[in-house]
């Protein structure tokens, strides 16, 4: 329905970077940001909502819809998130940042083929599990709370945190290596 929406419209969601708002929950990952710009009104007669389509209401901030969504609505929606990336998109949290790019349907059935052939040889390899956390560390006697990247585990049992520099993980669990930089302006 990219029609329904102005050309600075498309032009501000193709190029805006959005960011993940503490509202997102499984029906959908809410995006602050950049308004987009509709063409009338962004009410529609209710249709089909499809897993990760990119819905803009009435205030112009996107939205991807996730699992728990409804199957039906009535608010534009400018694009879809390729199945591919829904993933990425359903365990992104707060914060995050996410762009958009715009992919012609050779390059989505690309994208499929090679995630497809991943999981293939994901399911041949040794068990590694991966996970996103969020610590809190005291640097002398301030506090600071820290969301690590993706963590590699090969096995279930974890070193405590290395205490460098007077660097303590005082809440969220143990890690083999946490390096710190602190802004102190």
């Amino acid at each position: 329905q990219h029609d329904a929406f102005t050309d600075e419209g498309l032009s501000t969601f193709l190029s805006a970077t959005y960011v993940v708002s503490a509202k997102s929950d499984r029906i959908g990952c809410r995006l602050d940001g950049e308004r987009i710009v509709h063409r009338g009104s962004p009410d529609i007669v209710s249709d089909g909502i499809a897993f990760g389509a990119i819905q803009v209401a009435g205030n112009g901030l996107p939205m991807i819809l996730l699992a728990d969504r409804g199957t039906t609505g009535g608010y534009t929606k400018i694009a879809t998130v390729l199945s591919v990336d829904l993933s990425t998109v359903a365990q992104a949290m707060p914060g995050d940042r996410i762009s958009f790019e715009a992919v012609s349907l050779e390059e989505a059935h690309r994208a499929f083929h090679a995630r497809a052939a991943w999981l293939v040889r994901l399911a041949r390899s040794a068990p590694v599990v991966f996970s996103r956390r969020q610590l809190h560390v005291r640097v002398s006697n301030t506090e600071y709370s820290i969301t690590t990247g993706l963590l590699e585990q090969r096995n279930t049992r974890r070193a405590p945190a290395s205490v460098e520099s007077g660097v303590e993980v005082v809440d969220g669990g143990t890690c083999d290596r946490l390096r710190v930089e602190i802004d102190e302006a």
